[in-house]
């Protein structure tokens, strides 16, 4: 991210700042890089292909330099764990901990090493693309991603390692006096805040959702490793495959009501945990999650039911398949999916994989924190049949599927607070926190950005990570490593915007002051209703005042200046009621739409209101000291002599 990659900082210092004492002479020499690009770009075109060969050489040169240390310190931590499990120099809790705490702290360093250096490569790589004519950023990526000796791919099997830290942690009990504060909450004297056998039915819960730079992922799981036990699923299968295939139709009514989160908005998907080809034998789950806004005291829910892998095509057809298991609510539910589907038309529109891991003690789920890595997503609605891609043996294209560039972390807290040491990683950028990110909605965009009317806060808030600069609008495609869309001008008043979903607009030109909070969701308060109330009352009393005065001195006043100003605070007050009328009901639709704060602000009325109150008084004031004839002489110019001069 951008504090890690130290901000407006030169590259070349940046890794200077980054270097491990010992180290130093292992890592790519940007700026010795930097200056033979910088000779090379010098030359005549033509003159260009001996420096090419040299400027080759040198970065090949600094590749096998990198390479060879990092392969060697991999092995040396991969042969320093495995002999601990054997003979442990320090088989106490405490020897086990400091153990893992010390490989944690050398995987860390070497995770490092690894992304400063890709990041090294690939910069000047592709300041000499864009200064030479002969390309070399493609070749050398595909060496970095699939040559087996290339440092970068060797990285990827860090994550062995940190399976064994985190075994090294479960050894030291580490985690074993995990303590989190609890809410305080009035205690439940009604019978019914109790299900039977006196178990509480309400809790108050709390899911944040983060995002997790995917260079940095190895360090966060060795680090949670020290706090919580990892969850296993089944049969001590750490991080299964979860496959997701999401539903819509053409006119994305699916992904406009969630991404509104209108009340009642649904979404189907169909779930597979673990096998990634097709399974006849497998078992899919249907799921449907409903959104409810709980100012109207509902709650949102989520529910599912079970049936064959093999009917899941059916299924999605709108057909009728047999549910395996059936519970009470099971088969009632199954008919409401296979009838939204017919009459909505939905059909298999993006797919999610990733790999789920899960940290929570077995014996309490108060504290629970899942991480998607590895999440990729993949478009479906180009398929003419009811098939969907996981029963589809073939590989994707380029433009078929989307690498997302973060690993996706939930936080879920069951009447407890944050605890204190995940805030310090918050605190530390190794977690970005982004409320409300949806998966499906990101999968949506991804491929058909061009046809959204609105797209989510997240985007516009990280221009740079899904491809939105201010520069170009030419070319349109997938959200990712290729070309991605540019977004058109700004469509529609400001005021249509809501908290978290935000027009279509060329980044640049939505100032940050018109987002509220960083651009997170704004809640909705029952109270902020009442205020605009009061504030309507309060803007009706004023009116009604200047009203009586006025009506009061077209009664009994004769003089010009009596009727005169009579005549102007009437007009101020019939004014004031109809704008207070427009205000009420535009800051209404805005609560109702969780606006942003800075959209609720009106400076128009109050500065015009005080105008006309001015230049009222100040007419009534030169009709009072100034000669008669001055009097006279504006009310003609203004065209009032019939009405006020008038015996």
């Amino acid at each position: 991210n951008a504090e890690y990659m130290g901000g407006n900082m030169r590259f070349g210092e940046l890794i200077l700042s980054k270097r491990v004492p010992g180290w130093e002479g292992n890592y790519i020499d940007y700026e010795l890089l930097k200056k033979q690009l910088m000779l090379l770009a010098a030359q005549p075109k033509q003159s260009q292909l001996a420096g090419e060969y040299q400027f080759k050489e040198a970065v090949e040169s600094q590749f096998k330099i990198v390479n060879a240390f990092f392969e060697k310190k991999l092995h040396d931590l991969k042969q320093s764990i495995d002999p601990v499990f054997a003979k442990p120099a320090n088989p106490t809790k405490a020897g086990w901990v400091a153990t893992a705490d010390s490989k944690s702290r050398e995987l860390t360093l070497l995770e490092e090493f690894a992304f400063i250096n890709y990041e090294g490569f690939r910069k000047i790589l592709k300041k000499h693309d864009k200064n030479c004519s002969v390309p070399l950023l493609p070749s050398f990526m595909i060496e970095l991603h699939h040559n087996e000796k290339s440092f970068w791919k060797q990285s990827k099997s860090l994550r062995r390692c940190v399976d064994d830290i985190v075994a090294l942690y479960e050894k030291g009990g580490r985690f074993e006096n995990l303590q989190v504060v609890p809410i305080e909450q009035p205690e439940a004297d009604d019978q019914n805040d109790f299900a039977e056998g006196g178990v509480k039915k309400s809790f108050i819960r709390k899911n944040h959702k983060f995002w997790v730079p995917r260079h940095r992922l190895n360090e966060l799981l060795v680090r949670l490793a020290g706090y919580l036990p990892l969850y296993y699923f089944g049969e001590k299968y750490v991080d299964p495959l979860t496959t997701s295939v999401y539903l819509d139709n053409t006119d994305l009514v699916m992904y406009r009501h969630r991404l509104r989160r209108d009340d009642g908005a649904t979404l189907i998907r169909f779930r597979i945990y673990g096998n990634q080809h097709p399974d006849p034998n497998g078992v899919c789950f249907v799921e449907r999650k409903t959104h409810y806004e709980k100012i109207y005291g509902g709650e949102s829910k989520k529910e599912r039911f079970q049936i064959s892998e093999a009917d899941a095509d059916g299924c999605i057809s709108g057909g009728f398949v047999e549910v395996e298991n059936p519970g009470k609510r099971d088969l009632e539910l199954a008919q409401e999916v296979a009838s939204e589907i017919t009459m909505k038309k939905i059909r298999p529109y993006t797919t999610t994989r990733y790999h789920r891991t899960v940290f929570q003690k077995d014996t309490d789920d108060r504290l629970r924190i899942s991480i998607d890595s590895s999440l990729t997503m993949s478009k479906e609605y180009h398929i003419q049949d009811w098939n969907w891609n996981t029963h589809v043996n073939r590989v994707l294209g380029a433009d078929e599927l989307y690498e997302f560039p973060y690993a996706v972390m939930e936080l879920k807290l069951r009447d407890v607070h944050m605890p204190e040491w995940f805030e310090a990683m918050v605190r530390e950028s190794l977690v970005m926190e982004v409320p409300k990110f949806s998966k499906f909605i990101h999968s949506v965009i991804a491929f058909r950005k061009r046809d959204v009317p609105e797209l989510p806060y997240w985007v516009e808030d990280h221009p740079a990570d899904f491809g939105l600069d201010s520069q170009s609008e030419s070319q349109d495609a997938a959200i990712g490593p290729s070309r991605v869309a540019r977004t058109s001008a700004l469509e529609g008043s400001i005021e249509q915007r809501s908290s978290w979903c935000w027009p279509r607009a060329k980044f640049g030109q939505l100032k940050e002051e018109q987002r509220s909070g960083g651009g997170r969701p704004a809640k909705m308060d029952p109270k902020a209703f009442l205020a605009n109330e009061r504030t309507f009352l309060n803007w009706n009393q004023q009116a009604i005042t200047l009203c009586t005065f006025g009506v009061a001195l077209l009664s009994m006043g004769t003089a010009p200046s009596a009727v005169l100003a009579g005549l102007m605070l009437s007009v101020i007050g019939i004014g004031v009621l109809l704008y207070s009328q427009y205000q009420y009901f535009r800051r209404w639709r805005l609560l109702r739409d969780r606006a942003s704060g800075w959209l609720f602000l009106d400076t128009t009325g109050p500065v015009m209101l005080t105008l006309f109150l001015i230049v009222t008084f100040s007419l009534a004031i030169i009709f009072n000291v100034a000669p008669p004839s001055t009097g006279q002489h504006i009310i003609k110019s203004i065209g009032l002599e019939q009405l006020i001069l008038a015996p």
